[in-house]
């Protein structure tokens, strides 16, 4: 831990100032990584782990003030029988993991590192007639009023030491337009590079494959070339560009599902990348759903 925490202090910090600071900082940092690990919460990827381990120590060394941004992205509320007002079964596995992470920064920080964690609702699906009208009685304000109905009974929903640090926003609340143009601009880069990459082609086909039940649920046929495979893809991979261009970086939290390597999609393929996105690497909190 101290050789990571090394790199990310300024050379002029003395070396026998930065040895006590830093076994400080290092055995707080050791501790949240352990329970975050121990929740099954923390990152695997190497990269992302470090992401994460900058994000706190650059908190407890004092270099940023502004609290640790959570980004928590979920559904609807979503059944068989359409859409819901109600919360989520994604929704209910991010307010699960928020308590335990504001329980671990509590614990072993005592408010020296604060958080800040947005939910974020996605109503994203109003351009697809297919899911509206399957979801939605084909009516795209009912849509919206739903996710918005969510957003509340999932602040609503929150305890009151969540309630403190946590706010429930929509995708079009917080993020405007510029998610949807994004989002399109990634479709069309992926849909670019298909042609000549084969491992991506692989990707898309598998990912198609294992999620095949799932969107035809959601269409009420067979998806068409792809087209929701890639769509959303291209829509993990916008959210990851807009919350590179927030200055500190957030942490994304999501629940498992295999579009999560899109969040860091350049890993993978160095070319899934919009022209002016910044090369930083998002730390990833992955949660369980019950299904």
């Amino acid at each position: 831990m101290l050789k990571r925490l090394a790199k990310l202090f300024p050379k002029d910090v003395s070396r026998n100032t930065f040895t006590e600071r830093g076994k400080g900082i290092s055995l707080s940092l050791g501790g949240i990584v352990s329970e975050l690990k121990a929740k099954e919460l923390l990152p695997e990827d190497e990269k992302q782990k470090d992401a994460l381990i900058e994000a706190l120590a650059m908190r407890v060394g004092g270099k940023y003030t502004e609290p640790l941004e959570i980004i928590a992205p979920v559904c609807p509320d979503y059944s068989e029988d359409g859409i819901g007002h109600g919360i989520g079964r994604e929704a209910v596995g991010a307010m699960k993991a928020t308590r335990m992470i504001l329980g671990i920064f509590r614990n072993i920080t005592r408010d020296a590192i604060k958080l800040k964690i947005r939910i974020l609702i996605a109503d994203t699906e109003d351009d697809i007639p297919e899911i509206i009208e399957r979801s939605a009685r084909n009516d795209i304000r009912f849509y919206q009023n739903c996710c918005r109905d969510s957003a509340i009974a999932i602040d609503n929903g929150l305890n009151e030491e969540s309630r403190n640090t946590t706010s429930v926003h929509t995708f079009s609340d917080f993020l405007g337009v510029a998610f949807r143009e994004t989002q399109y601009r990634f479709e069309s880069l992926i849909k670019g590079m298909m042609s000549g990459d084969d491992r991506l082609r692989h990707e898309i086909s598998d990912i198609s494959s294992r999620r095949g039940k799932k969107y035809h649920s959601l269409l009420g046929r067979p998806e068409k070339s792809n087209e929701l495979t890639i769509r959303y893809m291209a829509q993990y991979a916008a959210l990851a560009y807009l919350m590179r261009k927030r200055s500190p970086p957030p942490l994304i939290m999501n629940y498992g599902t295999p579009n999560l390597d899109y969040l860091n999609a350049f890993q993978k393929h160095e070319r899934l990348r919009l022209p002016d996105e910044p090369e930083t690497i998002l730390s990833v909190i992955s949660y369980p759903v019950d299904r």
